[in-house]
């Protein structure tokens, strides 16, 4: 019953349905910036939590990390893939979070869109 009432609603677009796991580093970014901002331990321990959960289902032997067929499937079926995102992006985000505050500062740095961070320029007015 949920199942038509979301696939024939005008939400339907809202709910996630791809069941790939991408190992995108929005999530984490996200994280680490409310991490930063309010100092709050709990979004280190989600963070920690869904990295154990990505070395769990994700890791091969081959050290390297691969994305998930169908999150929903239990044991995981990995694809024969690794995002070069989760190398520049996931694990620089992961570190910062686990880093002391002053390893690239909020307030002296911005991230663009690749995860590199810019110096805060002072404007020359």
């Amino acid at each position: 019953m949920l199942h038509a009432l979301v696939h024939h609603s005008p939400l339907h677009s809202a709910f996630p349905t791809n069941q790939l796991l991408k190992q995108s580093p929005e999530t984490i970014k996200s994280l680490f910036l409310t991490y930063r901002l309010t100092g709050d331990p709990i979004y280190r321990d989600h963070t920690w939590a869904i990295f154990q959960s990505i070395e769990k289902h994700c890791h091969v032997p081959t050290a390297r990390y691969t994305m998930i067929i169908n999150v929903d499937e239990n044991p995981t079926r990995q694809e024969d893939k690794m995002e070069t995102f989760f190398l520049s992006e996931m694990l620089k985000y992961l570190y910062l979070l686990f880093s002391d505050s002053d390893v690239v500062p909020l307030d002296k740095y911005v991230f663009n869109t690749e995860a590199h961070p810019l110096p805060v320029f002072a404007p020359m007015i």
